[in-house]
């Protein structure tokens, strides 16, 4: 008999692949957004942190994408954890 994959294994890899790829679009935006901003992504959440920039709409997407590529990050690592 040959080698049998555990579904938990499976499911987890495939999910950690779904992860990766969402990283990857997250840091693709957020760099389009530095560069069309001339600003880095640390200057945004200091300047919304002040109240400066509340009112564009570019710049709550990008700070939404900032925190949904740190909750992708998270599960990524959670899940490389649970295989291991």
């Amino acid at each position: 008999m040959g080698i049998v994959y555990d579904e938990q294994w499976i499911t987890t890899r495939r999910e950690i692949g779904v992860c990766n790829g969402a990283i990857k679009t997250y840091e693709k935006l957020i760099k389009r957004m530095e560069e069309k901003y001339g600003m880095k992504t640390s200057d945004l959440i200091e300047k919304l942190r002040n109240d400066e920039t509340a009112d564009n709409p570019d710049f709550r997407k990008w700070y939404d994408t900032c925190l949904a590529l740190e909750r992708c990050r998270k599960r990524k690592e959670e899940l490389e954890a649970f295989i291991q």
